[in-house]
């Protein structure tokens, strides 16, 4: 493949990235949240407890950022901390009774917010999306 092509590949990608993260933060803002501080709701949501390392690492974020995250929502009431009995080193994230009703309703709008995104592409067109973008993030 030419440099070219790769380039405006990577341009196109940029660019419909960036319009899919738009749209989906606006979306999320409605709820009184960061994409960041739904996306942790959201794994503990469809997850259960997880220990902080963990759930760091599944949204891609520093210990440093995950600690403000952290601390944000347990000062919102959204989630509980307990230390694990085995490894005191360990710390769990769970949701609270509040956070379980925030997401519990949230998640399901949110998703159809991102299928509207997606409703121009057919359900194959979609597979075959997914299928490249994995490709292109193995490379």
């Amino acid at each position: 493949m030419s440099e070219e092509k790769s380039l405006k590949s990577w341009v196109i990608l940029s660019r419909a990235f960036h319009a899919v993260e738009k749209k989906t933060a606006e979306d999320i803002r409605q709820y009184g949240v960061s994409p960041t501080e739904f996306g942790v709701l959201e794994l503990l949501y469809h997850k259960g407890k997880q220990p902080i390392q963990k759930i760091a690492q599944s949204i891609l974020l520093t210990s440093g950022s995950m600690t403000y995250v952290i601390q944000k929502l347990e000062k919102e009431g959204y989630i509980r901390k307990s230390v694990c009995e085995n490894d005191k080193r360990v710390t769990y994230i769970k949701l609270s009774t509040k956070g379980l009703l925030l997401i519990g309703e949230a998640f399901p709008k949110h998703a159809k917010a991102v299928n509207k995104i997606f409703e121009n592409l057919t359900e194959t067109e979609q597979v075959e999306l997914q299928n490249l973008l994995k490709k292109v993030g193995k490379s």
